[in-house]
């Protein structure tokens, strides 16, 4: 898109066509049900409703038969389903505002500019698989990567950790912040109880899950000298585990972290 109006919205519209009065969104680590169209009920309030609400990427409709879903990967948080004879999907694309909000009158947010929009149309023959979903979102935010090589078998480069059935999700591997180990955290975003087992490429010296301040949780025991590690999560559970890594990897997890600057 190449802007050049300034004080308006740019959206994609998607009729359906399912039948219902609710539609589903994702959001951090989870997706959620909403109601369809506006709250009528307040119409008469000082700021009525509207029929827009955030989302994280990923958006549907669907019923026992069909359903229609838009996955985003690049940063489109805007989406409404009316509730119109088409259940149509609204997606902002993006918004021209007359001035910046909090500023003196900064008007950047006009975005007058081109702009690039990504996003697949996945339809429907039933219920969604979350999980699957969010797979498809982060293959989309990734884009497709390739290499060049000569006499070089990729399928046998050593990863450092796999996912043996895949269907649980990475949120982080980083540094731990007090510079003791790695953390990595894992989350379930469909709706039932998934078990998955993570295998590393060499025995781990010490693992134990943590809270997201990284400190280990009441109660737990740490499991050590492993090459395995098997969760399970209940629907929308997000699980840290502190990791103490052999001495290969101490100098990419288990050194300080320090505030970087910030380029432009």
């Amino acid at each position: 898109v190449d802007n050049n109006i300034k004080d308006h919205r740019l959206r994609a519209l998607f009729p359906s066509k399912v039948d219902g009065n609710k539609y589903f969104v994702s959001q951090p680590f989870a997706f959620t049900e909403r109601e369809r169209g506006i709250d009528t009920i307040t119409h008469d309030w000082k700021e009525a409703d509207t029929e827009e609400r955030s989302f994280c990427g990923i958006a549907g409709v669907a019923d026992d038969k069909q359903g229609l879903v838009l996955v985003c990967g690049h940063g489109l948080h805007e989406i409404s389903v009316r509730d119109d004879s088409e259940s149509t999907l609204a997606l902002t694309l993006f918004r021209g505002f007359k001035k910046t909000v909090m500023t003196e009158g900064q008007t950047r947010c006009q975005l007058q500019q081109q702009m690039d929009f990504a996003f697949n149309i996945q339809p429907l023959s039933g219920k969604p698989d979350f999980s699957e979903l969010e797979k498809s979102a982060n293959q989309l935010a990734s884009g497709i990567k390739s290499m060049c090589s000569k006499g070089l078998n990729l399928s046998k480069i050593p990863s450092f950790f796999h996912l043996e059935k895949g269907i649980i999700h990475l949120s982080a591997l980083k540094p731990a912040e007090d510079g003791n180990g790695a953390v990595l955290r894992v989350y379930n975003p469909g709706t039932e109880t998934l078990t998955d087992t993570i295998t590393f490429d060499r025995k781990i010296k010490n693992i134990i899950e943590v809270g997201l301040d990284e400190k280990p949780i009441e109660g737990q025991e740490a499991i050590t000298d492993t090459q395995k590690l098997t969760i399970t999560l209940p629907p929308f559970k997000v699980k840290s585990f502190r990791i103490i890594i052999p001495e290969l990897y101490k100098s990419a997890f288990n050194q300080p972290v320090r505030n970087q600057p910030v380029g432009n």
